[in-house]
């Protein structure tokens, strides 16, 4: 089966890691970003059998009913675009980011939004990369990071000192500044020998240097937010079998689906002074943090690895080849 994987932006690269687990279980196709141009996207999706869009879309709830929010999906797509769809091909889409959760009021945003009745109109199947964000009002599963874990190898031991890492993909994405770090000035003050390092795109810091560091930390502290789950660098410290702080919501598990001891292998933490507390506990050796790697480990290869994120995808286009076969017979 052929499956174009297209991104408008993929920072992190997971739409990409996407097309590589799919291609690594005998798939064809093709993907193209932003920055592969108009003409790549065209060239993407012109003879494939499933499109995915990964991790672009943004929508919220107001008080008057569900709206998506796209980066780049109508452009794409609407007719007259000049990026003809093979006829037959299964339309998916992951959203994905901060923005995409229930609002009490109007949200206001410079571009356009869509009722989800019309958004169900170009895509067959709404996979959101965080689960909590599966509402009901959606309900078709969620499709987790993929990680190529052949080629992350558990790491030996951590550093001499102990340190907490982090990283943002941009400005205090994962609060840090609320929650870890005054948890870290906490324990110092206690007289603890604990430090954390900060990596990330704010910082400078290459994805290859950060995974050398990751290899020399103690612990990770992943994010607390409310989407309540964590992302891409939570994934790759647990498949280096390094213990991760997270805040996990019970929403998340729920919301997962199949997967019922999501976020299992984390460390839960909900504000600093739990994440103070996880350290301290683990510092005093009252958490296995030898045994909690393992857990992460293996849960991020039974999870996220490119096999297991590949083998739920071909579950899930051939969920949406069924659905858009029974809404053709209507």
């Amino acid at each position: 089966m052929k499956i174009a994987v297209i991104c408008y932006y993929d920072g992190a690269k997971s739409g990409l890691h996407l097309y590589q687990a799919l291609k690594s279980a005998g798939h064809s196709g093709a993907y193209a970003n932003k920055e592969s141009g108009r003409d790549a996207y065209a060239r993407a999706i012109a003879d494939a059998d499933a499109i995915i869009t990964a991790c672009d879309s943004l929508s919220f709830i107001k008080d008057d009913g569900f709206y998506i929010y796209d980066n780049n999906g109508r452009e794409i797509f609407e007719d007259g675009s000049g990026h003809e769809v093979k006829p037959g091909a299964v339309m998916i889409s992951m959203p994905v980011g901060a923005k995409y959760r229930r609002k009490n009021s109007g949200y206001h945003k410079a571009y356009e939004v869509w009722p989800l009745s019309e958004y169900r109109n170009s895509y067959d199947v709404i996979l959101p990369v965080e689960p909590s964000m599966n509402y009901p009002e959606i309900n078709d599963g969620w499709l987790p990071h993929a990680i190529n874990t052949k080629a992350i190898h558990a790491r030996a031991g951590g550093g001499e000192r102990f340190i907490v890492g982090a990283y943002m993909a941009n400005q205090d994405s994962k609060n840090v500044d609320r929650y870890l770090r005054p948890a870290i000035e906490q324990l110092q003050g206690e007289g603890l020998p604990v430090e954390y390092e900060l990596s990330g795109t704010t910082y400078h810091v290459p994805h290859s240097t950060f995974m050398d560091n990751l290899c020399t930390y103690a612990m990770y502290y992943g994010q607390i937010t409310p989407l309540g789950v964590y992302g891409r660098s939570e994934v790759e410290a647990m498949a280096l079998g390094i213990p991760v702080i997270c805040g996990i919501l019970d929403i998340a598990v729920k919301r997962a689906g199949d997967i019922s001891d999501y976020g299992a292998p984390c460390l839960k933490a909900y504000n600093a002074e739990d994440v103070a507390r996880v350290i301290r506990d683990a510092m005093a050796g009252k958490i296995d943090l030898e045994k909690v790697g393992r857990a992460s480990r293996e849960y991020a290869v039974r999870v996220h690895s490119y096999e297991a994120v590949a083998k739920r995808a071909d579950g899930i286009i051939k969920m949406a080849i069924q659905r858009k076969k029974n809404v053709s017979i209507r």
